[in-house]
């Protein structure tokens, strides 16, 4: 609790703009991963928890229970006379036969991927 008052020496957030807003957030984050992790674990699952989110999920035609843990999701095994399009469009390849890839060329060591997750 002490380090959760620490951070509140930049919130409340009202009347800051968004670059302010992520300053203190990641400041946070780097300072106290842990607690920063246990942090964001609650607020993601409060927010699937919260029942406006759940009816919207739900409303999207996804089949969606709080706690799928428990029940699971229905799903019957793929089988492709049943299940393959019918258009004939596409195609796979079967793991067997995957080839890795050169990213080199993507420059993923820039400053917008680092921001992005790179080095989380």
């Amino acid at each position: 609790m002490r380090s959760l008052r620490h951070w509140s020496a930049g919130a409340p957030f009202d009347h800051k703009d968004a670059a302010a807003h992520r300053l203190i957030v990641e400041r946070f984050e780097q300072s106290e991963r842990e607690l920063f992790d246990h942090v964001l674990r609650a607020v993601v699952l409060a927010y699937y928890e919260h029942p406006f989110v759940i009816d919207a999920i739900r409303a999207s035609g996804r089949p969606y229970h709080l706690f799928p843990h428990f029940e699971g999701y229905a799903g019957d095994p793929f089988e492709p006379a049943r299940d393959m399009p019918g258009h004939r469009r596409g195609h796979y390849i079967s793991t067997s036969e995957v080839k890795r890839l050169d990213l080199t060329e993507l420059d993923l060591d820039r400053s917008r991927t680092i921001e992005r997750g790179l080095d989380r």
